[in-house]
C-alpha cells in the first residue's frame, strides 16, 4: 500500500510538471470510476495555465465547479493570468467574483494580476476602481499593484491621478521613490501637455532617489535622457550622461541611439558624430538605427558626402537597408534634385544584394519611374533578375506607371503584355490602379488601341 502511494504521489509530481500527461490522468481516473482529489485538479489546471493552454484549462475549470472540488488560490491566480494574456478579460473578471463567492479570498498576487490585465487591455477606470476598493478593503496595495496602476495612467497621459497614488503609497508607508515609480512618471511627463512639467519633475524625483541612497541603473539615465532629448534639453540630457559614466555607469547601444536621436533632430550633427565616435572608441558597434539616423540627418542638411559615407559604412558592417531607411533617403534625395546620387545609392543597393526585400525594391523602382527614368528602371530590373531576384507584380505596375506619365502608352501596353506571356496573372487591383492611373492621364482610348493587337499575339503564340 505504501509503494503504490508511493508510486502515485511521484506519477502526480510528474502530472503538475506536464499538462498532458496530468490531463491524462485525470480523464483515465474518471474512466475507472476514481474520483480525482482536490489536489489532483489544482495541479493540473496550474500546469494547463502554465502551458498556455486556455480551452483545456477552461474545460477543466468547469469540471471542477461540477465535482465539488475547490479551486485554491494559486490556481486561480494562474487561471486568471491565462485569461488576461489571452485578451480574455471580461471572463477573467467573471472567474475573480467567483472566487470570494466560493471562499477563497483573492490575495494582492491575484489583485494584481487581474489589475496587470486591466491595464494591459485598456480598462483604466476598472483598474482604478480595483485599486481604491484594495485601500479600502483590502488586501493592502503593494508597490507592484501602485506602478502597475500609475504606469496605465502614464500611458494616458494622466499624471496628476498617477501623482495621487504615489502619495496614497507614502500614506500607507511604502517607499514612493523606486526605480519603478520614477520611470513612470517621467515617461507620463513627457507626452502632450504634460512636458512643461518634465523638467522640475524628473530632477525632483532623480535628486530624491539619489538623496535615499538608491543607486540609478543604466535604464533609468537613459529614461531620464529620452525625457530630456524630447524635450529638446540636450544640455541636460548631456550632464546626465556624463554624470552616469563618473558613476562608472557604462552607457549602451540604447542609451547613444537615444543621445544621437536628440541631436539630429536639433540639427546639431558634430555632436551626434561625437558620440558616434565615442561609442565604437569603446568597441561598440553602430546598428540600423544610428545609421538611418545620421543618413537622414545628413540629407536633410544638405551633406549628400557624409550622408553617402554613412550609408556605405552601415553596408560595409553588413547592417542591411530597410524599406523605411531607403523611401526616406530617396524621397529626400529627389526633392533635392540630386537624381546621380539617387542612382549611386540604388546600384550599392543592387550591388550589395541589400534588394532581397521587395518592398525596399518597389521603393527604388518607383524612384526611376517617378523620375521619368524608364530605361534605368528596365536596366534595375534585368540586374535583379540576373541576380536571381524576383520581377514582381509591383515592379511591373511602377514600370507601367512611369510610361503613363512620359505618354508612352504602347509601351506601358507592352509591359502588360511581357508579365501575362511570362505567365504571371495581374492582380484585379493592380490592374483596377493602373487603368484609374491611364484615364486620369486622358489615355485609356490609346491603351485600349494597343490591347487587342497585344491580345491578338498571344493567342497566336498559345496556339
Amino acid at each position: 500500500m505504501a509503494l503504490r502511494t508511493q508510486c502515485s504521489s511521484a506519477l502526480w509530481s510528474r502530472g503538475c510538471s506536464n499538462s498532458e500527461l496530468g490531463l491524462g490522468l485525470i480523464q483515465e481516473m474518471l474512466t475507472l470510476g476514481l474520483v480525482p482529489s482536490t489536489v489532483n485538479w489544482n495541479c493540473v489546471l496550474a500546469a494547463l495555465c502554465k502551458d498556455g493552454k486556455v480551452g483545456a484549462a477552461r474545460a477543466v475549470y468547469a469540471m471542477m465547479g461540477k465535482s465539488g472540488a475547490v479551486v485554491d488560490i494559486t490556481a486561480y491566480t494562474c487561471f486568471v493570468q491565462l485569461l488576461c494574456r489571452e485578451r480574455m478579460v471580461g471572463e477573467a473578471k467573471k472567474v475573480f467574483d467567483e472566487m470570494s463567492e466560493k471562499g477563497v479570498h483573492p490575495n494582492v498576487v491575484t489583485h494584481n494580476t487581474l489589475l496587470h490585465g486591466l491595464c494591459l487591455n485598456k480598462h483604466l477606470e476598472d483598474a482604478i476602481r480595483m485599486v481604491n476598493q484594495m485601500i479600502v478593503n483590502g488586501p493592502s496595495p503593494s508597490v507592484v499593484t501602485y506602478t502597475t496602476l500609475m504606469g496605465c495612467l502614464c500611458g494616458e497621459g494622466r499624471l496628476e491621478e498617477a501623482l495621487g497614488f504615489m502619495d496614497q503609497m507614502t500614506l500607507q508607508g511604502l517607499e514612493p521613490i523606486s526605480p519603478c515609480t520614477v520611470l513612470c512618471l517621467v515617461r507620463c511627463a513627457t507626452e502632450g501637455e504634460q512636458r512643461m512639467l518634465f523638467s522640475s519633475l524628473a530632477r525632483e524625483l532623480f535628486d530624491e532617489f539619489v538623496g535615499k541612497g538608491l543607486k540609478p541603473d543604466v535604464i533609468m539615465y537613459t529614461s531620464l535622457m529620452d525625457g530630456f532629448c524630447r524635450n529638446a534639453e540636450m544640455d541636460a540630457a548631456k550632464e546626465l550622461f556624463n554624470d552616469m559614466q563618473g558613476k562608472g555607469l557604462k552607457p549602451d547601444i540604447i542609451t547613444y541611439s537615444t543621445m544621437i536621436e536628440g541631436f539630429c533632430t536639433l540639427g546639431k550633427l558634430d555632436e551626434a558624430q561625437e558620440l558616434l565616435f565615442d561609442m565604437e572608441g569603446r568597441n561598440l558597434q553602430p546598428n540600423k538605427v544610428i545609421y538611418t539616423l545620421l543618413i537622414i540627418a545628413f540629407y536633410r542638411a544638405g551633406n549628400l558626402d557624409q550622408a553617402a559615407y554613412y550609408l556605405g559604412e552601415m553596408v560595409d558592417q553588413g547592417q542591411q537597408l530597410n524599406d523605411k531607411t531607403s523611401r526616406l533617403v530617396l524621397d529626400k534625395m529627389s526633392s533635392m534634385g540630386v537624381h546621380q546620387d539617387a542612382c549611386n545609392l540604388l546600384n550599392s543597393v543592387v550591388e550589395n544584394e541589400l534588394g532581397a526585400d521587395q518592398m525596399i525594391l518597389s521603393e527604388i523602382l518607383n524612384h526611376y519611374c517617378k523620375n521619368r527614368r524608364m530605361q534605368e528602371a528596365a536596366d534595375f530590373i534585368r540586374r535583379m533578375s540576373e541576380k536571381g531576384g524576383q520581377s514582381c507584380i509591383v515592379s511591373s505596375n511602377s514600370r507601367m506607371q512611369g510610361h503613363c506619365i512620359k505618354g508612352e502608352i504602347v509601351e506601358a501596353a507592352n509591359v502588360l503584355h511581357e508579365i501575362v506571356k511570362n505567365g504571371i496573372l495581374p492582380s484585379t487591383l493592380g490592374v483596377s490602379l493602373f487603368l484609374d492611373h491611364v484615364c486620369s492621364f486622358g489615355q485609356l482610348d490609346r491603351f485600349l488601341e494597343a490591347l487587342p493587337i497585344l491580345l491578338g499575339e498571344l493567342d497566336n503564340s498559345g496556339s
